[in-house]
């Protein structure tokens, strides 16, 4: 289904999330997975955003691609919200340096 999108799975298997890599990220989502048992990241001590997007191992494909799209439609509205802050902080900090 990702190919519907014109993407394909990495030629590299999935990495290891780490604390050192979570410390450092800007912004931290979930997809609802926020219970310890279920989420090895152990999470919720942490600041983040949950998007709560249901399993889509679970799904039948017309489901698994609603979820998808949701969450792509997530990543564009993350994206360009973290592009206004950038230009936002900019502009900002040349107007102080004036």
């Amino acid at each position: 289904m990702l190919a519907e999108l014109g993407l394909s799975l990495p030629p590299h298997p999935p990495q290891l999330l780490t604390t050192a890599m979570m410390d450092g990220a800007r912004e931290r989502v979930t997809m609802g997975c926020l219970d310890d048992a279920s989420c090895p990241a152990h999470l919720k001590g942490l600041e983040l955003r949950d998007w709560a997007l249901p399993d889509p191992s679970q799904l039948d494909d017309d489901s698994f691609r609603r979820v998808r799209d949701r969450l792509v439609a997530h990543v564009k509205g993350l994206r360009t919200e973290l592009v206004l802050s950038d230009r936002i902080t900019a502009e900002r900090l040349r107007s102080a340096s004036r």
